[in-house]
């Protein structure tokens, strides 16, 4: 696009050097700079609300495993005071707590 703009000012330039001065050059690569700029401003609002996004949903997945496993410990402490049988390997205890 800016490439586009400065091809075609340097052609006006060329075509018609009277009448374009060093004021008129800067004030059109103002604009089109400007333009590109809020352009650019929207690409990056859009890319960081992704980056976001998908950040939210990686945490979202460890803290929903988090609770998982604060629930399977619950049932297991549960199940131990009635006397059941429960997964208590010390391989296991060394697992989960290298998890928490």
């Amino acid at each position: 696009m800016i490439q586009n703009v400065i091809r075609a000012i340097y052609e006006r330039i060329i075509e018609d050097n009277n009448n374009i001065t060093i004021q008129y050059v800067n004030e059109e690569m103002a604009k089109y700079l400007e333009q590109f700029d809020q352009t650019w401003i929207g690409y990056e609002q859009i890319y960081v609300l992704e980056l976001m996004l998908i950040e939210a949903d990686a945490r979202l997945l460890i803290t929903e495993a988090i609770e998982v496993d604060k629930e399977i410990m619950q049932v297991e402490q549960r199940e131990k005071a009635r006397g059941r049988i429960v997964v208590d390997t010390a391989e296991f205890t060394e697992r989960r707590s290298k998890l928490i």
